[in-house]
């Protein structure tokens, strides 16, 4: 995930300030020698496949719905596998 997104992501749930502390941490730790993982959401930034915007969200929560699946469900297994890694 690029630096610009994860400034998007964190600028939409916490506002500016908060951005600035949380990239200056993840920054920090990373420095230290920690591994920060900031994974990029299913239909956000990078992976965000619809245009217009605003479709992919609904259309990955409805189908895995439908499935028997949540969205979140996703998502923990997306950053499984990257604890995995």
């Amino acid at each position: 995930m690029n630096r610009a997104a994860i400034r998007e992501i964190f600028t939409r749930m916490y506002g500016a300030q908060q951005l600035v502390d949380e990239i200056r941490y993840a920054s920090e730790l990373a420095e230290k020698g920690y591994v920060v993982i900031a994974p990029d959401a299913l239909a956000f930034e990078e992976r965000n496949w619809s245009n217009p915007q605003g479709y992919a969200e609904y259309f990955e929560l409805a189908t895995r719905l439908v499935q028997g699946k949540t969205l979140l469900s996703k998502c923990l297994h997306d950053i499984s596998i990257a604890l995995d890694y």
